[in-house]
Order: C-alpha cells, then sequence, then structure tokens
C-alpha cells in the first residue's frame, strides 16, 4: 500500500530570499488548495510554494518544526537556500 505524498507549505518571499512555514503534513489536495486561496493576498515578491515530505512532521506548530526547515533546505529546490523567517 501506498503512503499517501504529504506536503508542506511555505511563503517565498524571493526578492529577500527568505521563508516561512505556513502549514506542513497537508495532503497534496490541501495543500493546493492553500496556494490557490492564499497566494493571490501575497504581497508582491512573495508566493506559496508546496514541497513534498517524505513523512509526517512532529505535531508541532508548523513554525516551529525543526523538520520542516531541515526539508526546505535540503529538499526545496530554491538556490541559493532561503533564510528561515518566524511570521507571527
Amino acid at each position: 500500500m501506498l503512503k499517501p505524498v504529504l506536503k508542506l507549505v511555505i511563503v517565498y518571499n524571493a526578492p529577500v530570499n527568505e521563508y516561512s512555514v505556513c502549514a506542513h503534513n497537508q495532503s497534496a489536495d490541501e495543500a493546493q488548495r492553500l496556494v490557490e486561496t492564499w497566494g493571490e493576498h501575497l504581497l508582491e515578491g512573495c508566493k506559496l510554494l508546496a514541497i513534498e515530505q517524505h513523512s509526517r512532521h512532529s505535531k508541532e506548530a508548523a513554525q516551529d518544526c525543526k523538520t520542516c526547515r531541515y526539508t526546505v533546505k535540503h529538499k526545496s529546490g530554491l538556490t541559493p537556500t532561503p533564510k528561515f523567517v518566524r511570521r507571527d
């Protein structure tokens, strides 16, 4: 049986090469809905990106999840690696 694909969603600010984690442990459909619903409301230069997770992350808030930060750093394909910024 195949494991469901999980996604984490980040807000990526390309002009300053920074990101914050918006959500994690999302199904592909949930992540796509987030991107479609909220992507158009972001500041100019920012976009929502869904990145594949290889396993379920901790139950802590996405902003506090160190596994999410590791995934963005090593699996996002963004170069140079963006800086993490906490958004409250």
